[in-house]
């Protein structure tokens, strides 16, 4: 199957082919077209006791791709017929054993971790997450980076979310960091998509999309969902306006990772600009409360993703707080160690005026407080709501 996508125009060749063990047996094929699917059916007559062995090999290029020497339909075509056919040639078997060989010496055996239980489903829960993050994450391109469903489904349709930098990318920061530094590299192809949002709401610096797709594009998260099961009209989705604590997720990682992996070059060239724009979006969305004489960051969601405009959301205030700290330590410590890279992050990103703003900004920045019952209120409406018991 050839196809265009609609709006990006990438082109994509899609092949399979079944293979049958004995296909003497088949009486006839036919293929068949339904929504978002494509279906061949097989007629064939099987005896009492007789058995036969189906195969179905597949393969996916696309333009986009940059292993491929030309970038043509035709030519994609050509590589992908003839891969197909290597493959059915050496059997489903061969491929099996390549396969293993290949997860024996790139996963299992890098970082064996073992649980003893007498429940082997222990060993077999923490097996089936390492295949589910290595066998979703892109490690061959930075350009690309996980998505929120992985390969289980096609929710979200394929975007990626902040869960990826909180959940996942520690994963590889502390086992296998050139991939990690892939999903870093995406986030850093980012930050036109992130100044692209921050302009549209009026902001500075680095606002990164709740759902990204090509890192370029900046917030790609539909502005409806589906109907509202009470009033049967869309419902809009806020988190794509609303959730900002991804800014500084992604700064998280950032510094996680250079923490982990002292690597410096990343830090100098990608890592210490995200910090420092991610910050700088955050001083400017603070809100003076001139009564109470603090900063607020009000009208958001939480990482809940429920309780929808509320003010001071305890994570998305502290983490804020968090990003604009770590950017003052970073830009105090490379100013004073590497003047050279200062010099060219401070021409960028203008760092004098936006530290100044850091400085007076971030001690009056409101930090929600556990009250007497050793609470922390998840936002300022948070204790009021009613208890459903």
């Amino acid at each position: 199957m050839v196809s265009t996508t609609a709006q990006s125009r990438i082109d994509f060749v899609q092949s399979t082919i079944h293979d049958f063990s004995d296909r003497s047996l088949i009486d006839k094929t036919r293929i068949e077209i339904s929504r978002r699917q494509i279906h061949k059916l097989y007629w064939f007559h099987l005896k009492s006791n007789r058995s036969i062995k189906i195969s179905k090999l597949s393969n996916v290029y696309t333009s986009i791709d940059r292993d491929l020497n030309q970038k043509t339909v035709e030519y994609m075509i050509s590589v992908s017929a003839n891969v197909l056919n290597f493959d059915v040639q050496k059997g489903f078997d061969y491929l099996l054993k390549k396969s293993a060989l290949a997860w024996e010496e790139k996963v299992w055996r890098d970082f064996p971790i073992e649980i003893k239980s007498i429940d082997f489903t222990d060993q077999l829960a923490l097996n089936f997450a390492r295949y589910h993050l290595h066998i979703m994450v892109p490690k061959h391109d930075g350009r690309m980076s996980i998505a929120a469903k992985g390969l289980s489904g096609e929710g979200y349709k394929g975007h990626t979310a902040w869960d990826t930098d909180i959940f996942m990318l520690p994963y590889f920061t502390m086992t296998y960091p050139e991939i990690a530094r892939k999903l870093l590299t995406y986030r850093y192809l980012g930050l036109s998509g992130a100044h692209k949002k921050a302009a549209l709401n009026h902001y500075q610096g680095a606002q990164y999309p709740w759902e990204s797709a090509w890192p370029s594009n900046g917030e790609v998260a539909p502005v409806w969902g589906a109907a509202d099961i009470v009033t049967g009209k869309p419902t809009k989705i806020w988190l794509g306006f609303i959730e900002q604590h991804i800014s500084s997720d992604v700064a998280f990682g950032v510094k996680q990772y250079i923490d982990a992996t002292s690597d410096l070059r990343f830090a100098k060239f990608e890592g210490y600009e995200m910090i420092f724009d991610t910050a700088k979006f955050w001083v400017s969305r603070l809100e003076y409360n001139a009564v109470k004489d603090r900063y607020e960051i009000n009208n958001v969601v939480g990482p809940d993703e429920y309780k929808e405009h509320v003010n001071n959301n305890a994570f998305t205030n502290y983490s804020a707080a968090w990003n604009i700290s770590t950017a003052i330590k970073v830009y105090e410590k490379i100013k004073q160690q590497d003047s050279k890279s200062f010099d060219r992050l401070n021409k960028k990103l203008g760092l004098d005026k936006t530290y100044r703003q850091w400085k007076e900004k971030l001690p009056k920045l409101y930090l929600p407080k556990a009250n007497k019952d050793k609470i922390l209120p998840q936002d300022d409406s948070y204790l009021s709501k009613k208890f459903w018991i």
